[in-house]
């Protein structure tokens, strides 16, 4: 995937958004034509419908980091939050290491600052499930402004409880799904991807992942 320019970042979301939604109007579609039971076919809906969360909210933010990959941006010009994040991984052996030169080093890259940003593949995938609290931490280390934030803070207790019924689900637990409840967590998908593209648009539009762009209070 190459995403050199914000217009093919622009495509790309797009296209994400597109064939999810598609995809979740076909399955709710099922409920009024499937020969299947129809608790069966809400059984199916949620796992379907966490698995769009998560792969719209990875993949747009692995698009994000290729497409500034491409700019060839130096650590001293990405914003405090997201630079945190290849920090992370650049030095991901610190914290076990008694060295002082260990730290030593750190504080010599930070203070630099002149070396070329490259975020590796998957930077955002080192988490199994996307709970309240992973998706909270993703978008702080984005840097999203809080009242942005906030906008999902609303649905956290709805969020983690999808998750925990996609988990069980998927460990063959033979839980009880009502038509209203399955509604519920499709409205807020749709609700989330739609807020997530519009809010990705406005950072890179802005191009707040870069600190001169950011907003001291």
């Amino acid at each position: 995937m190459k995403i050199k320019t914000e217009m093919e970042f622009q495509d790309y979301l797009d296209s994400e958004l597109i064939w999810r939604k598609q995809e979740i109007s076909e399955i709710m579609a099922l409920l009024n034509f499937s020969q299947l039971s129809e608790s069966t076919t809400l059984r199916i809906s949620i796992p379907m419908f966490y698995a769009h969360l998560e792969g719209f909210t990875k993949n747009i933010c692995n698009a994000l980091t290729i497409y500034l990959n491409h700019q060839k941006y130096k650590y001293s010009e990405l914003s405090c939050s997201i630079s945190s994040l290849l920090l992370k991984r650049k030095f991901k052996n610190l914290d076990v290491s008694k060295k002082n030169s260990s730290f030593l080093e750190l504080n010599n890259f930070v203070r630099d600052g002149s070396a070329v940003i490259k975020f590796p593949k998957n930077s955002f995938l080192s988490y199994s499930n996307l709970t309240w609290e992973i998706f909270n931490d993703i978008m702080v280390t984005l840097g999203f402004e809080i009242n942005e934030i906030n906008i999902y803070k609303i649905n956290s207790q709805k969020i983690n409880s999808l998750v925990k019924l996609r988990n069980d689900i998927s460990h063959g637990k033979r839980i009880p799904i009502d038509k209203e409840r399955c509604i519920e967590f499709k409205n807020l998908i749709v609700e989330c991807m739609d807020l997530l593209k519009g809010h990705f648009e406005n950072y890179l539009k802005n191009e707040l992942f870069l600190e001169k762009n950011r907003v001291t209070i």
